[in-house]
């Protein structure tokens, strides 16, 4: 009897360990049994422009799946009547609607060519009939195991959807590049290449450096304008427009715990505010009409000997108003702040916005400047240390402060905004590219984020040492990055 008994346990490990092996093998078998890759090329269009689809279909092991049939699918919105705590009611239902077929060609490519009308999403799917091992069931342990079973089931194969933003405006006048202050002290012909380059993909808008230090850096009454009278000539020979940044003090006009520093901050602001007027007069008949008043004043590293809101928006306002006479038709940009923590002196964008309108700011900008920088991260995602999420996304975010102080009508300039291509900030060319291009997506639902400047246009140096290097989309000898031709697509929006 104990004979018998050990052989039928010795028979129930065998069938136990048989079911275990047989049953993953039967759920995998319901797996997707293909790959469906798919994407939009451009995924920002201009109305009433073709774009494609494309993709292809391939097996687990990577083998093509060819005469197979896709469809390609837009997410949409129906209504549907609904009970309610017993009343009816029309609420929206969110469907896939199918809007072509196609079948895949010999090596598994299958290409759509659409003129969506409007911002959708959209993916791609394929359905198999397939006969796979059926189900199976335990069997008792002294039972035989069962014959082999198969049915035919239906899989389907989807695609991750794509988000593809039809745009009504020009890109063109929305984007541009800040290009800090390097091309004043390029020689004539460097200037015009790169001015050139830069007009060839459509840019319009470049963001440049006005220095105080450099413009008089000897006394209040001389002034040396012929530097920037270069730059706004070729700028306006080629029909681009120029936000300069009034900024950077003189030593002559330097407080005296930072007089060894341009990033000093001006000992008397009523100086500065004469260099504005003046700047400004002198500009507005050579065509300039916008103004940023400083950059980043919110860190040490550009107003010293430590930031100071007061300080800045007591600035802020004497240059406004000296501006204003000069150009009653200015548009004055508040500095673009840098996406710092409140710390080791340094300000965050957050709490400078907040004390700028407690200090009494409002009404003496017309928009608000921010760099909203975010890498290595997306601007698509979420992250509350992110300067491109503290616009709007944070719960206290600078258009809820905005709006807090009854300003929420001015829009945002984010008259900085990139990510350098260096090992030392984990970003590679490839997410520069995927990087600029989810900021051009996400203006087209912002359209108080009026105007995003990327810097920059090219590298300036090779030096590991540093990221400020690798902002660029040209490279140092003058390649371009994919950066670059996503920057391209979408000027040509």
């Amino acid at each position: 009897m104990m004979a018998a008994l050990r052989k039928n346990l010795v028979a129930l490990v065998l069938v136990s360990m048989i079911i275990l092996t047989i049953a993953p093998l039967g759920f995998a078998a319901r797996k997707a049994p293909a790959k469906l890759s798919f994407s939009a090329k451009p995924r920002m269009v201009k109305v009433g422009k073709a774009l494609l689809f494309k993709g292809r279909l391939i097996n687990k092991s990577g083998r093509a799946l060819r005469g197979k049939i896709v469809v390609l699918q837009r997410k949409d919105v129906k209504r549907v009547v609904k009970k309610i705590k017993g009343k009816k009611v029309k609420v929206k239902k969110a469907y896939w609607r199918s809007l072509k077929r196609k079948r895949t060609n010999r090596r598994g490519f299958y290409v759509f060519k659409l003129k969506p009308k409007k911002s959708a999403t959209y993916r791609v799917r394929s359905k198999f009939r397939r006969r796979v091992p059926a189900p199976k069931k335990s069997p008792s342990p002294s039972a035989p195991a069962p014959a082999p079973a198969s049915e035919v089931i239906t899989q389907p194969v989807v695609s991750s959807p794509v988000t593809v933003v039809v745009t009504r405006g020009a890109m063109a006048d929305r984007l541009g590049f800040s290009c800090g202050n390097h091309l004043v002290w390029l020689n004539d012909q460097e200037l015009a290449s790169q001015l050139d380059s830069m007009a060839a993909i459509g840019v319009k808008w470049i963001r440049h450096d006005m220095d105080w230090n450099v413009i008089q850096p000897n006394s209040s009454i001389d002034y040396s304008w012929s530097r920037y009278d270069r730059l706004v000539t070729e700028v306006n020979k080629r029909n681009m427009k120029l936000l300069p940044i009034l900024a950077y003090t003189p030593s002559w006009a330097r407080r005296a715990d930072a007089s060894s520093s341009m990033f000093s901050a001006p000992a008397n602001p009523d100086q500065f505010a004469s260099f504005a007027k003046t700047t400004a007069a002198h500009y507005a008949a050579m065509g300039i009409h916008n103004w940023e008043i400083w950059n980043e004043p919110n860190i040490t590293n550009f107003w010293k000997p430590a930031p100071n809101v007061s300080d800045y928006t007591v600035l802020l306002k004497k240059a406004y108003v000296s501006i204003k006479q000069a150009d009653n038709s200015a548009t004055i940009v508040s500095a673009g702040l840098s996406p710092a923590t409140t710390s080791y002196g340094n300000i965050a964008p957050l709490d400078f916005v907040s004390s700028m309108y407690a200090n009494g700011a409002k009404g003496y900008f017309d928009v608000l400047g921010h760099h909203p920088y975010c890498f290595p991260e997306l601007p698509s995602s979420y992250f509350s240390w992110s300067a491109w999420s503290q616009m709007s996304d944070t719960s206290r975010s600078i258009r809820s402060i905005m709006a807090s102080y009854g300003d929420s009508g001015k829009n945002i300039w984010g008259t900085e905004f990139g990510a350098p291509t260096s090992a030392r900030s984990d970003v590679s060319e490839s997410l520069q590219a995927r990087t600029i291009e989810a900021a051009a997506l996400q203006m087209q639902s912002k359209p108080w984020l009026e105007k995003l400047f990327i810097y920059s246009y090219k590298d300036i140096g090779t030096s590991t040492s540093t990221i400020e290097n690798f902002f660029g989309v040209l490279r140092y000898n003058g390649s371009a990055k994919p950066a670059y031709y996503s920057v391209k697509s979408i000027l040509s929006q």
